[in-house]
């Protein structure tokens, strides 16, 4: 049921972390820095099942990412004529984030790739990684992630919508493409008590449910499927 997550899923998850962390530093200093979101997510316990594996492997994989990101020197962000750029060195790579404040109150994303890659010996010029937009809060937003293998074209791979609502319940919805089709879609829930569960679909012309749905009471809680 998993899908391999490409190093363009890493270099979001490294955005999130450079700019979650990074200090201000800005040619305008009346405007606050603005922070990429980051998600918090509960996990269930660890299975191999085929209840509890792939729930648990969802969450895990996306959590490694997070932890790994944490490796990156943390950068501060510069604000010329409103609009916020990052910029830091990836194999090799140049990686340039901006962001710029939206007349209704959102943020919107790009992050462009410049170089050749000394992993893959793969050239990128001004290459689209992410796209998407942000609530001012981080709490809501959509994103779109550009699958890498390809430099000449902007095939997609995978799109990412959340929600959070007061009570601190995350929910995302995560789809996912293959040759710019679409193919899979999770639908996460993580509740602030540790509770979770996961809904998996399959898209045959609309998105049909796979029969996949598995729950959790609490953090490292098993997974009961449904």
């Amino acid at each position: 049921m998993m899908l391999k997550i490409r190093q363009s899923i890493l270099m979001f998850v490294i955005a999130a972390s450079v700019l979650a962390g990074c200090s201000k530093k800005s040619t305008e200093p009346a405007e606050t820095q603005p922070k990429f979101p980051v998600f918090t997510l509960t996990s269930p316990a660890a299975a191999s099942d085929t209840c509890g594996g792939p729930a648990y492997a969802y969450v895990t994989q996306i959590r490694a990412l997070l932890q790994s990101s944490a490796i990156f020197a943390i950068l501060p962000g510069q604000n010329v004529n409103g609009v916020w750029t990052w910029q830091f060195p990836v194999d090799g790579m140049t990686i340039k984030l901006t962001s710029q404040l939206q007349s209704n109150g959102t943020y919107q994303w790009l992050l462009l790739w410049n170089g050749t890659d000394t992993t893959t010996q793969v050239t990128y010029t001004n290459w689209k990684s992410l796209e998407g937009n942000s609530s001012a809060d981080g709490k809501s937003g959509t994103m779109t992630i550009y699958d890498d293998t390809d430099p000449t074209s902007q095939t997609i791979l995978m799109s990412i919508s959340w929600t959070t609502q007061a009570s601190g319940t995350l929910e995302a919805t995560i789809d996912y493409y293959s040759g710019g089709d679409p193919s899979t879609r999770i639908i996460l829930v993580s509740n602030a008590n540790g509770s979770g569960e996961i809904t998996e679909f399959t898209w045959t012309g609309a998105w049909v449910p796979t029969g996949y749905h598995a729950t959790w009471t609490g953090e490292g809680a098993t997974a009961v499927c449904s």
